[in-house]
């Protein structure tokens, strides 16, 4: 729906100078991985265990001063040492968490440890944020029981002590059957994403040349179709030291600054898009409303998908990809664009129905991008949400003739009329400006 926005400053403002700014999102965007080891379990492989020290914090080191493009890196070594190379132990995992604290930088680089719990023969790895427990089956080795193999078991654990789960590097049997088996909306509280790419693990490079070969679109599509509210990641798995380094796969989250708290709470709620480019900047939105969100809304609906690839790398292909949640069917292609960096779509859904979208784009060069979805339902429609002006003031006094005027997205707004007088009366909009 159209939003008015009256704006009257004594006619300090003339339409001739006035800019109006389309709405600003609160978000900016972040990259970092969240899947590497240290030799606290398995990592660091050309590193000597007995001289190489406090190699959680190395970690953040290297990421942080050597790497390209990271903003946070998150530690996930592994839960259990059920085999020589592996060496976890509530000693290392406590040493983890502080070293994270340590070196996390609220402003400048984020630290976070997690963990990669389960064994891949046994059911598959799952990362483990959030929460600051070991999960664990080895006598002495847990601060929580959590069976080996029992992944039900684990996510109701994850989700009493209140963290969330991102799937490794999924198999399509892994993870009590998931991929195939009915909706879970106990599991769905607290798995809320999943790997596109993944690795090399085990490959020592540090120029970034090395991508990955797998893909994991199907297992994403798969918990999508199913009825899971999932967001894809794309991750290096470092075993050697070379954080962020192995190649340009990144996880980018959408946070309203760079703080270990906002960059868990976007994991958490699902603001992400896996990215092959370590700086492709992707926004995928309806309104005020961004990718991870599930909301309702009346009438049409207005996507946006902008990109930006800060190196001059050519987009070859935008598209926007939709599904039901829940009826089995894989999503399909609703709207794409060839050789410019922006689709804008609008989507006619029929009422009391709930659809998933989510954008995905690829470059000249092949490399890859997908956002998380918008889960939206459609119902009658509804007044638009209160915005807040931004720039300048209400009110505010001695006004250049020219000037911008700007403010906060409006929940439900598709348009918004600008309108410049002296009193309430108004004619006509001087200016109008759509999401």
């Amino acid at each position: 729906m159209k939003n008015r926005l009256p704006f009257f400053l004594a006619l300090l403002w003339v339409w001739g100078g006035l800019t109006v700014a389309r709405a600003q999102s609160p978000y900016n965007i972040y990259f970092g991985d969240i899947h590497s080891q240290t030799w606290y379990s398995d990592g660091n492989k050309e590193q000597d265990t007995n001289t190489y020290k406090k190699p959680v914090a190395k970690a953040f080191t290297y990421a942080r001063n050597v790497a390209h493009n990271m903003d946070f890196l998150g530690v996930s070594d592994h839960n259990h040492h059920e085999s020589s190379d592996l060496h976890m132990s509530r000693g290392y995992w406590r040493a983890g968490n502080a070293e994270a604290d340590s070196m996390n930088q609220d402003g400048s680089f984020v630290a976070m440890y997690g963990s990669e719990w389960g064994t891949i023969g046994g059911g598959g790895h799952v990362l483990v944020y959030g929460t600051d427990k070991l999960f664990g089956w080895e006598s002495g080795n847990y601060d929580v029981y959590v069976a080996k193999s029992n992944y039900g078991m684990l996510f109701d654990s994850v989700k009493k002590y209140g963290g969330f789960c991102y799937f490794a590097h999924p198999d399509q049997t892994d993870y009590s059957g998931i991929f195939s088996g009915a909706f879970n909306p106990a599991w769905d509280s607290v798995v809320v994403g999943v790997s596109m790419k993944n690795g090399p693990a085990l490959t020592q490079a540090y120029s970034e040349s090395n991508p990955s070969s797998t893909d994991y679109i199907s297992r994403y599509n798969d918990l999508l179709r199913l009825g899971y509210h999932v967001a894809p990641c794309s991750n290096q798995d470092n075993h050697y030291t070379n954080f962020g380094n192995l190649n340009q796969q990144r996880t980018a989250v959408l946070a309203t600054s760079l703080t270990r708290a906002n960059i868990v709470e976007a994991l958490r709620h699902r603001r992400v898009y896996a990215t092959e480019d370590h700086n492709l900047q992707l926004r995928f939105e309806v309104g005020a409303h961004q990718m991870g969100e599930k909301f309702t809304m009346g009438g049409s609906i207005p996507f946006r998908v902008k990109v930006v690839e800060p190196d001059g790398d050519l987009i070859s292909t935008i598209e926007l990809r939709y599904g039901v949640p829940g009826s089995g069917a894989p999503p399909t292609i609703l709207a794409s664009a060839g050789g410019v960096d922006s689709l804008l779509f609008t989507q006619s859904q029929p009422i009391d129905t709930t659809y998933y979208y989510y954008a995905y784009v690829r470059e000249s060069n092949g490399r890859e991008a997908w956002s998380a979805p918008m889960w939206i339902r459609v119902t009658q429609l509804s007044a638009p949400g209160v915005f807040s002006q931004l720039s300048p003031a209400n009110a505010s006094p001695n006004q250049e003739i020219s000037g911008l005027l700007s403010w906060q997205a409006s929940p439900g707004a598709v348009q918004y009329d600008v309108y410049l007088g002296t009193d309430t009366t108004f004619s006509s909009p001087i200016g109008t400006v759509q999401n």
